[in-house]
């Protein structure tokens, strides 16, 4: 039981970089990873150039520019969230005539966006947050086709990190 929790305290001292050995190995090369997390209810303006607001479901897809850093950002993806509702509280996200969504002023903010969900995690792993209307799967529809359409969930990655860490203490 010690040796276990000794172990374990061990791993959480070892950079989650020194994963990145691993994957460097395998066929697929380390490159970004886009990361779509859980909707979000933040607030909105109710109409264009207006001081109301609402709030409407949003997703956000965090571009993580290093693989190795993607367990980490998903580990720390309640802060993420409250890092991106702080944001909106702050300036709320813009829309359009239509009251949808101004995409292209969301683009715009998206290094801001990102520089709020690094200070809120401790280190710049974020390098672009896109956030798009409502709550989106990526793998359905018009989503599908879209730039950042191979966006993936935390689940898997933190699966992965989590069978590393396993495999380590097997070797130990």
């Amino acid at each position: 039981m010690n040796t276990t929790v000794l172990a374990v305290c061990g791993l959480m001292l070892i950079p989650v970089s020194g994963f990145a050995q691993d994957t460097a190995t395998e066929d697929s090369p380390p490159g970004p990873k886009t990361l779509q997390l859980k909707h979000i209810l933040a607030p909105a303006l109710t109409r264009p150039g207006g001081y109301t607001t609402a709030l409407r479901p949003m997703t956000p897809i965090l571009v993580v520019p290093q693989d190795f850093h993607a367990p980490l950002v998903c580990q720390r993806a309640p802060r993420i969230t409250e890092a991106l509702l702080n944001y909106f509280l702050k300036k709320p996200a813009p829309i359009t005539e239509k009251y949808q969504l101004d995409d292209k002023a969301l683009e715009e903010q998206k290094a801001a966006m990102a520089a709020h969900v690094n200070r809120a995690i401790g280190t710049n792993a974020v390098s672009a947050v896109y956030v798009l209307e409502g709550g989106k799967s990526m793998s359905k529809g018009v989503a599908a086709r879209l730039p950042f359409a191979h966006a993936t969930s935390c689940g898997p990655v933190l699966e992965e990190y989590e069978k590393r860490v396993m495999e380590i203490l097997k070797e130990e």
